[in-house]
């Protein structure tokens, strides 16, 4: 609050001209420190600016529209998913990097007149979290979160989350068995942590009416 309101003050001291809040930091702190300052936020925006992009692509790709998806991802696991999923990125991270900078470029005088499109966005991310908040406590989502003991697993790494399964009356090892054993008989020699601990399957995200906020 103390910096939104000192800020406040400095810019409408005058008028803020090229810069923006560059011009604010060295006119206040002088250009010594102002510059200092002034690399750390050009650098902060940098890298916030990449992590914004692949945040955007990242929930588009896995949530929103996944069929836009250029390498696929279904069929994949482990490595080739991940990898599948980071080529993705890659190439709309650019598509979208070169049209920021293309606006930019363009000039700000159009990046101002693009304000209210951005606020909505913004505004609707907020609202999301808020009715996605009200939505798990109506109805919780699946998703289920494989545990060794009090350890978390990989789920997509295993096809299902048990160290055995029975199949007409045979008792069949898993991946997460050759995880952690030598070989897919019974009597190998697995991980002791293995051995002496359970592998369940609990709801990740419960919801609000679990009890799990008043526990």
């Amino acid at each position: 609050m103390l910096t939104a309101i000192s800020m406040s003050a400095i810019a409408t001291n005058g008028v803020v001209p090229a810069g923006g809040s560059y011009y604010m930091i060295s006119r206040s702190l002088g250009p010594e420190f102002g510059g200092a300052v002034g690399i750390c936020f050009y650098l902060g925006t940098t890298f916030a600016g990449a992590m914004y992009i692949l945040g955007c692509i990242e929930i588009l790709l896995i949530y929103i529209v996944p069929q836009a998806a250029i390498f696929k991802l279904e069929g994949l696991e482990g490595a080739e998913a991940e990898l599948a999923l980071l080529n993705n990125m890659r190439v709309y991270g650019t598509i979208v990097l070169s049209f920021m900078a293309l606006v930019v470029f363009v000039g700000v005088k159009y990046v101002n007149k693009l304000a209210l499109v951005f606020l909505a966005c913004v505004i609707l991310s907020i609202v999301a979290v808020y009715a996605g908040v009200i939505n798990t406590a109506i109805e919780p989502p699946l998703f289920p979160v494989c545990l060794l003991g009090n350890r978390t697993l990989l789920s997509k790494s295993y096809d299902v989350c048990a160290k055995v399964i029975e199949i007409e009356n045979e008792t069949i090892t898993t991946k997460l068995w050759l995880s952690f054993c030598d070989s897919d008989s019974l009597n190998a020699t697995c991980d002791e942590y293995f051995t002496n601990n359970n592998v369940t399957e609990i709801q990740g995200i419960p919801g609000v009416t679990s009890g799990i906020l008043s526990g």
